[in-house]
């Protein structure tokens, strides 16, 4: 299961199942790709991403217990509709929760944090630092 880095800060608790991870593949058009985003400012000098594969199973996995809802948070979070577009804010946590209703979760068993982590620690809620297990 894809998980956080040692260190990253997370909320207090949570379980980290990133709907993207880093892309690995070797080809001539991943090294491109690789190349243009470390190059173009608008993508932001990062790593490219692709979705990850697991996602859906490991959600699955961590959530057998029907009972519990499955809280979403990306770092920026999102909303339906929200300034300054009219359409709303798209964000990984929001594709996330439509992968999941695709998938055939509940949508009252789906819960979205709409400032995203960035609000979440913003408002003082708990957060913790991610280290190994060993």
């Amino acid at each position: 299961m894809a998980s956080m880095l040692p260190g990253q800060l997370h909320a207090a608790g949570s379980i980290n199942i990133p709907l993207y991870i880093p892309s690995e593949g070797t080809s001539t058009y991943d090294n491109l790709r690789r190349l243009a985003y470390r190059m173009l400012p608008a993508l932001g000098g990062t790593e490219p991403t692709e979705l990850n594969p697991d996602f859906l199973a490991d959600v699955m996995q961590v959530s057998e217990d029907e009972q519990l809802p499955v809280m979403l948070m990306c770092e920026r979070g999102g909303s339906f509709a929200s300034l300054p577009m009219p359409g709303g804010v798209e964000s990984r946590s929001l594709v996330a929760i439509f992968a999941l209703l695709e998938a055939g979760f509940h949508p009252e068993k789906l819960l979205h944090v709409q400032g995203g982590f960035l609000q979440w620690e913003k408002q003082g809620f708990d957060c913790e630092y991610y280290e190994f297990e060993e």
